[in-house]
């Protein structure tokens, strides 16, 4: 009786022990001050690596240097301050917002061994948010933002539909390149900020699938089709439709090619280009964002394009296609042969110069550039029939792109007048001939507004 009463001692006091770490591994905040400060915690330490962090009410907790923790939990007045110092935070459990969460610049990156949970009651944005988990991630209860990358690195990111890739004047979120065994589960919202100029028509392209017109009627005033928010104007008899698709297979002149929408549950297929007329005003607009929300466009897209000889070469095969992903592309990174029967030339229309930015052969012109950003819809032409573009994770650019960016050419000629201006570019290469080259010229697509100069 003896003996066993000492082995059940024994065994409480090592079941007591192991408490005691697990009591250890949660450790909290007991005022305001930075994470590397013994001071700021209970435990006079600072935390070890992997151990469970709860910040408390009223207490602001500063990262000041890269750290690796298990469990999060941010209490509702508490606060974590990632710094303007790119600091990195390593989490291996559960990350619980409650309370207030500063990214900064810094990022957090998941990476358990077991499926992790972002959740909590308060909204969480983060700046960089990477996934190193192949067990997963799930969103549970909180909403998302991210304001720069979200990028998986292994396993899949579950989104609860509440993740935002946010935009705004200074960079677009973006989904970096989805590497094989990586995925996203459920839908995403994507948006697209346009900066103040124009009230003019634009290129657009959603960046997710299952998107309708109805999507843009709290972006912008949409027009002239039913379901538009003016459906009738400027009359009844004679509605003004706002939203253009294209159809390339009508012959005869490029303008033959637009068709009006007619409803705003019109579909928008994934890589479809739209002719969108978008401001606030008649003289100008403001800025405004365009958000989207669908599953996201991922993997290898392959767009097929048509081309109707109807003897105008110049007017003939040309199709308005989207950028897919929601990241910006680089057009030099899409492979030859998946250039099936094109041109390799693109054309942007630029509501703010009233130009055509076009790119071609390294060069661009009128701010044309080889980097095509999310949500961006460009004029591709076709030289045969069975053409088509294919669109793959590795296009993808490694770094946000704004809608239009010039590129450097040796030779630039450019006319003005008191309207706008015009371009013209000469490069020099030796594998080009004195005639049409489709791999470093392009064709001239000339302004609508007939008062600005056209070289």
């Amino acid at each position: 009786m003896k003996h066993t009463t000492k082995y059940l001692v024994l065994l409480l006091i090592s079941l007591g022990s192991l408490n005691g770490i697990q009591a250890q591994g949660t450790i909290k905040t007991v005022t305001s001050g930075d994470w590397d400060d013994p001071n700021t915690w209970d435990c006079n330490c600072v935390p070890p690596n992997n151990s469970g962090v709860r910040i408390k009410n009223n207490h602001i907790v500063t990262l000041t240097t890269n750290e690796t923790i298990g469990n999060l939990i941010i209490a509702k007045f508490g606060t974590l301050d990632l710094s303007t110092n790119s600091w990195q935070l390593r989490v291996k459990r559960d990350f619980t917002n409650n309370g207030t969460f500063i990214s900064s610049k810094g990022k957090v990156k998941l990476v358990g061994n077991q499926v992790q949970n972002i959740n909590g009651t308060a909204e969480t944005n983060f700046f960089n948010l990477h996934i190193n988990n192949t067990s997963g991630v799930v969103i549970s209860n909180s909403n998302v933002s991210v304001e720069r990358s979200l990028y998986i690195q292994s396993g899949c990111l579950t989104t609860g539909n509440r993740v935002t890739l946010l935009s705004n004047a200074v960079r677009t979120a973006r989904i970096p390149e989805l590497v094989t065994g990586t995925c996203i589960i459920g839908d995403i919202t994507m948006e697209r900020y346009i900066d103040a100029g124009a009230t003019d028509w634009r290129f657009l392209t959603p960046a997710v699938s299952g998107a309708t017109l109805a999507d843009f009627n709290d972006d912008f005033i949409t027009s002239g089709y039913t379901g538009s928010l003016y459906p009738t104007w400027p009359t009844a008899a004679s509605p003004w439709p706002s939203i253009y698709y294209y159809d390339e297979t009508q012959p005869g002149l490029i303008d033959n090619g637009f068709d009006a929408a007619t409803n705003a549950t019109n579909t928008i297929d994934v890589g479809e280009g739209l002719w969108v007329y978008s401001g606030d005003t008649s003289i100008g607009t403001q800025p405004f964002t365009v958000d989207l929300t669908g599953p996201p466009n991922v993997g290898d897209i392959t767009l097929p394009m048509s081309y109707t000889n109807s003897l105008n070469p110049d007017d003939d095969g040309w199709n308005m296609l989207g950028n897919p992903y929601p990241s910006a592309i680089d057009w030099e990174s899409i492979p030859a042969g998946d250039k099936n029967l094109i041109n390799d030339e693109i054309h942007i229309w630029n509501p703010d110069s009233q130009q055509f930015a076009s790119y071609s052969g390294m060069v661009g012109i009128n701010e044309g550039s080889r980097y095509i950003a999310s949500s961006q819809a460009i004029w591709v032409k076709a030289t045969a029939a069975g053409a088509s573009l294919k669109f793959t994770e590795s296009c993808k650019s490694p770094t946000d792109a704004s809608f239009i960016r010039s590129s450097i050419i040796p030779l630039r000629v450019k006319a003005s007048n008191s309207y706008g201006t015009d371009e013209m570019a000469i490069n020099f290469t030796p594998n080009a001939t004195n005639g049409y080259d489709p791999n470093y010229d392009a064709h001239k697509w000339t302004s609508v507004n007939t008062s600005l100069p056209s070289i």
